[in-house]
């Protein structure tokens, strides 16, 4: 990928300083610019806890952080461009829903697609997305995600037709 575009880059001691000891950073990616000044633009992480929001500020020498955790988030949209993507998520304590943008196609569609693992309540610490917890069966961990599913549907936070999209996703894996 070019700057144009975005690019997949590694992980920079400022989020490894934030980690917890058994989090895991499963990808991360910056955003697109034009030119090849690469210092302003953000960079996004996704852990199998949270995602990570990196801000550069005065030239790449200071940067904000924001940290925005799985079980706060209600829904994700990802907006599919031709080169590039955005993703804006809604969080359940917040009214306005945070914009990740001009990050590269397979990197927003990868993202989006461990935020939602992460909404269904498949990340959690220090385990694979998708694989049940300690003591429990995966007959219980999709029962659960069924229930949450419906929860979110009954609140009005996903519409009928993610409803159907998502409960025939996690049956298939039954």
């Amino acid at each position: 990928m070019s700057v144009i575009s975005g690019k997949e880059v590694e992980v920079p001691g400022v989020v490894k300083n934030i980690l917890s000891a058994d989090e895991n950073v499963l990808c991360g990616y910056q955003q697109a610019g034009i030119g090849g000044n690469t210092a302003g633009l953000e960079s996004v992480f996704a852990t199998d806890r949270r995602l990570i929001r990196v801000k550069p500020k005065t030239l790449g020498l200071r940067a904000d952080i924001e940290d925005y955790q799985y079980r706060d988030m209600a829904n994700v949209k990802l907006n599919k461009g031709i080169v590039r993507s955005s993703i804006s998520i809604v969080m359940r304590f917040n009214s306005e829903p945070i914009k990740i943008e001009k990050l590269p196609n397979d990197g927003t569609e990868k993202i989006f697609k461990i935020i939602q693992d992460g909404i269904a309540g498949g990340a959690e610490p220090g385990k694979a997305l998708g694989m049940p917890g300690p003591g429990s069966s995966a007959q219980t961990s999709m029962s659960e995600k069924l229930r949450q599913l419906k929860e979110l549907k009954d609140s009005g936070l996903i519409s009928e037709e993610e409803f159907q999209k998502k409960r025939t996703d996690i049956l298939d894996k039954m």
